[in-house]
C-alpha cells in the first residue's frame, strides 16, 4: 500500500515532465559544443596559410637583394638604384610583417604543427646552418612522423546523436520501454 497522496505523486510526475526540456536539451547543447570544436578541428589549419604567405614573401625579398647587387654590380643610373633599393626595402618589410604574423599564431592541428616545425628548421639552417639552434631543429624535423591521416567522416554525428538519445529519452519518459524501443529503432 502506497503512503504517497495522489496530489503528491501528481507533483512529482509534473516536476519530472518539468526536468524533461532541459534532459533534452542538455545532449543538443553539449553535442553542438562537440560538434563546434569538430568543425574548428577539421577547418584547414591557418598557420599553413600563414607559412606559405612567409615563404612567398621570404622569395620575394630573396629576388630583390639579387636584384641590388646586380644593380650594385653594374653601371646603373642613381634613380634606377634609387628604385632598386626601395623595392628590396619594400619585400623586407613585407617579409618581417609575414613572419610577426606568423609568430603570433599557434598551429592547431598535428599537421600544422609539423610544418611550423619544418619551416623554421629551414630558415635557421638558411640563416645559421651550423648554429646549435638549427642543428636542433634540423634534428627535430627529421625526427617528425608522418602526419597522420584524418579520420573518415562518420555516418552520424554528434548532433544526430544527440537528437536520437533525445527522442529515445523522451519516448521512455512519456510511453514507457517497450515503445522506446520501437520508437529507437525507427529511427534508423
Amino acid at each position: 500500500m502506497s503512503t504517497t497522496s495522489a496530489p503528491a505523486a501528481d507533483m512529482g510526475r509534473r516536476a519530472l515532465l518539468s526536468a524533461v526540456p532541459a534532459l533534452l536539451a542538455w545532449p543538443a547543447v553539449a553535442a553542438s559544443e562537440a560538434a563546434d570544436a569538430l568543425e574548428r578541428a577539421r577547418a584547414p589549419d591557418p598557420i599553413l596559410a600563414a607559412i606559405e604567405t612567409h615563404r612567398a614573401e621570404q622569395e620575394a625579398l630573396s629576388m630583390a637583394l639579387a636584384a641590388c647587387g646586380q644593380a650594385q654590380g653594374s653601371l646603373v643610373s642613381p634613380a634606377r638604384a634609387a628604385e632598386v633599393l626601395a623595392e628590396a626595402d619594400a619585400a623586407w618589410t613585407r617579409e618581417a610583417e609575414a613572419y610577426a604574423a606568423l609568430v603570433l599564431l599557434r598551429p592547431r592541428t598535428v599537421e600544422g604543427l609539423h610544418a611550423l616545425i619544418r619551416h623554421h628548421a629551414s630558415n635557421a639552417a638558411h640563416l645559421e646552418p651550423e648554429g646549435c639552434g638549427a642543428l636542433a631543429l634540423r634534428d627535430l624535423a627529421a625526427a617528425l612522423p608522418p602526419v597522420p591521416a584524418a579520420p573518415a567522416r562518420r555516418r552520424f554525428g554528434l548532433p544526430r546523436l544527440a537528437t536520437i538519445l533525445g527522442e529515445t529519452l523522451c519516448v521512455v519518459l512519456v510511453l514507457g520501454g517497450g515503445a522506446a524501443l520501437t520508437g529507437f529503432l525507427r529511427l534508423f
